[in-house]
């Protein structure tokens, strides 16, 4: 599904050159769930940005789906992350002035489907993340975990093949956390390839791949 090869990303400053990430290889297959460790500044969100679509690697091949990614423009990209790509940050980002069915629907917006095939899969997606009976409240009104579940429905809204989760749990309590992991368990079984990010050591084992970021350098850990 995903191959990357030889990819590297650095950033220029006024008195230096830094390395995010080197001359990293890895392929990720249809169904995996990958789990991605590493210390803060590793370089953990930047491979996950640049498997989304979001930053361009400075040097290296992006294959998805044996398409070349390097060489798609910016209109490309952007059908790239609303076509195939869930992306779940850990700090929310749900627009404030709309309810929760409503960024539930934001990413429907272009997608050639009647309102009411937009409403019931926003229902459908709601049910799965146990928040049909908050689907009127706004962002202010939730709990952390009831946000990331709204973020998780959100994310699932344009069926993605590909699911990234950047630290999901990072500012979750212990039962906010569970819950999040026990959606996550469950759409892997039913198909959705997941790249997660984390620090918590537990979910090590929540996968069928583990690697580990290490000053840039990834390395695959045989679980």
């Amino acid at each position: 599904m995903i191959r990357l090869q030889k990819i590297s990303k650095s950033y220029q400053t006024p008195d230096r050159t830094i390395n995010a990430i080197f001359d990293i290889d890895c392929s990720i297959n249809r169904n995996d769930f990958v789990i991605i460790m590493g210390e803060s500044g590793s370089g953990k969100s930047t491979l996950l940005q640049i498997i989304a679509g979001i930053q361009k690697p400075t040097t290296g091949l992006y294959q998805y789906q044996k398409q070349n990614v390097n060489e798609w423009d910016e209109s490309c990209h952007c059908d790239f992350r609303r076509n195939h790509i869930g992306f779940v940050f850990q700090l929310f980002h749900l627009l404030p002035y709309l309810s929760v069915i409503e960024n539930v629907l934001l990413p429907m917006k272009y997608l050639k489907l009647e309102n009411d095939e937009k409403n019931n899969r926003a229902h459908d997606l709601l049910r799965l993340v146990n928040l049909v009976e908050q689907k009127n409240q706004f962002p202010h009104q939730l709990s952390g975990g009831q946000k990331q579940r709204t973020c998780l429905a959100r994310a699932l809204a344009n069926r993605p093949q590909l699911l990234l989760c950047d630290e999901p749990t990072g500012s979750l309590d212990l039962e906010s956390s569970q819950e999040i992991i026990k959606i996550l368990k469950l759409l892997n079984q039913y198909g959705t390839t997941i790249v997660m990010v984390t620090h918590n050591l537990e979910y090590a084992k929540l996968g069928n791949r583990l690697f580990v970021v290490s000053k840039g350098k990834l390395q695959e850990l045989w679980i």
